[in-house]
């Protein structure tokens, strides 16, 4: 009997933890059959890809992806800092426009992610169980997995700010950890201007919980003096279009609607995931947790920064900080006293916590992989598998055109048979509701018909066009172009005036 109680809580307790292990492996498995198939397909899935691509263009030609005049064509807008268009330019430089090498870049630095939170935990705790699953939980979030196909900005700027967060975890008291974290959140910020709240918080406080505490805002003013210079050289590069830019044509209506819908979506799909969270934020100080002091204020900013998802546009790209938070706390809980799962506390009083968090980990996994299976990693894979030769089609169209094309869900199609992006409606559309942009020329070019071609986005059960071109685009293109046919639930629109000559001959 004393043998059963000796061996159970550890072979119970085992098992769980192996299949746990295995339900991990399983999620970075479709995570790595998800993004391979999009490495592998040669089109843009996204709609904001095609801009991406398009400014990595222009910069490889030295041309200003920033402009400061908008009241002239091209109707284009650079949203975000250039980090990660620099990180693709070398590809181009060598393999030309392509959407792959900035799909390889995202997987590099998602699998740096992962290892930098895991790293972190383990600078902190010493624990390697909670390191290996607080790692390996950012690919159990679905957030993650779909938006890490798409040429974004989002995975660089999350790889640089744990990077950033890992070096001064670990070697806090080295004043050159200061300029290498400070150097690694300015490349976060300069990825996606966003990432300038809650890693940066978090260093601080982590900072402020060691002596000498004037050593965080050492760490600010390098950080600050870092972003400062790269912006004043940005702006003055650009004429003062980066600041326009990145802050004036950056500014969308905001719908609470869509915060509650995310909100609910959480609670719904994480609850496990979202109590643990609450309880490690107000408990963990209290137990004497040093991984509070990096794993709280990061996960408040996180979800400060999650809330701005409101922004008309927005997509689940702003849940990336939020989604590293979870998995972050989720290995902070599992190295908590009594709790942790390896050295001398592996056997202990409190084993059967251990057996019932594990198994509760468990069933937030196994539930989360087929939430992620079901709507999240379905519709890309459904594009590249199913639409590859209507898509080749588009390409060709642009390749013939004789001048310019626009597109919207496709204008990486535009980039790749050739051509510059001439428009971007979506970001145009913000403009003029914001009363920056007189569309007039623009709509005065549609009328005379100035595009050989316009692919124009029509799937069933969303009304694309309305939500991404104004009514008198629309109007525009009713009265001038006329539909040719359909691919990839795209409509073909070419000028009348083409198709009355091509009729006559």
């Amino acid at each position: 009997m004393k043998c059963i109680r000796t061996w159970a809580p550890r072979i119970l307790t085992g098992l769980a933890l192996a299949l746990l292990v295995f339900l991990l492996a399983r999620a970075a498995w479709t995570f790595a059959d998800y993004i391979t198939t999009l490495i592998g397909f040669p089109y843009n899935v996204d709609y904001g890809e095609g801009p991406v691509l398009d400014q990595v263009v222009r910069l490889s030609r030295f041309e200003n992806i920033y402009p400061n005049d908008i009241s002239q064509p091209p109707y284009t807008i650079g949203n975000y800092p250039p980090m990660y268009h620099l990180l693709q330019l070398p590809f181009l430089w060598l393999f030309g426009p392509a959407f792959w090498y900035g799909r390889v870049i995202n997987l590099i630095a998602l699998v740096a992610a992962a290892y930098f939170i895991g790293a972190s935990l383990y600078a902190i705790t010493k624990d390697f169980v909670a390191a290996i699953i607080g790692g390996a939980m950012l690919f159990v979030i679905p957030y993650i997995v779909h938006w890490s196909g798409f040429v974004r900005v989002d995975s660089v700027a999350l790889g640089f700010s744990w990077a950033a967060l890992y070096v001064i975890v670990r070697k806090p008291e080295q004043r050159k950890s200061l300029v290498i974290t400070a150097a690694l959140l300015t490349a976060a910020v300069f990825s996606r201007q966003s990432y300038g709240l809650a890693a940066p918080f978090a260093a601080f406080v982590w900072l402020l919980s060691h002596k000498p505490w004037k050593r965080a805002f050492e760490l600010a003013v390098w950080t600050g003096g870092f972003s400062l210079i790269f912006f004043a050289l940005l702006n003055l590069l650009s004429g003062g279009g980066f600041f326009f830019n990145i802050v004036t044509a950056n500014v969308n209506p905001f719908f609470w609607d869509t915060v509650r819908h995310y909100w609910h979506q959480i609670r719904t799909n994480m609850p496990l995931l979202v109590i643990g969270s609450i309880l490690y934020f107000l408990s963990a100080v209290w137990l004497k947790q040093k991984t509070w002091w990096v794993g709280a204020p990061y996960l408040l900013t996180s979800v400060l920064s999650a809330i701005t998802i409101g922004k008309d546009g927005s997509n689940v790209n702003y849940l990336f900080e939020l989604s590293a938070a979870l998995s972050f706390t989720t290995g902070a809980i599992i190295a908590m006293p009594g709790l942790t799962l390896q050295g001398k506390q592996w056997l202990g009083k409190r084993w059967f916590l251990k057996l019932a968090l594990l198994l509760l980990l468990m069933l937030q996994i196994n539930s989360m992989h087929t939430w992620t299976q079901n709507d999240f990693a379905k519709w890309a894979v459904e594009r590249a598998r199913n639409e590859k030769d209507e898509i080749a089609q588009m390409v060709a169209l642009v390749e013939q055109a004789e001048n310019p094309v626009l597109a919207d869900e496709f204008m990486g199609l535009v980039v790749l048979g050739g051509q510059n992006l001439a428009f971007q409606p979506f970001e145009y559309k913000q403009l003029v509701t914001g009363g920056i942009w007189d569309e007039s020329p623009f709509i005065k070019s549609l009328a005379n018909q100035e595009f050989d071609y316009i692919l124009l986005y029509d799937p069933p059960g969303w009304d694309s066009a309305g939500a991404r071109w104004t009514n008198r685009q629309l109007y525009a293109l009713r009265a001038n172009y006329r539909e040719t046919g359909r691919l990839a639930n795209t409509r073909i629109l070419v000028p009348i005036d083409s198709l009355r000559n091509s009729s006559s001959d």
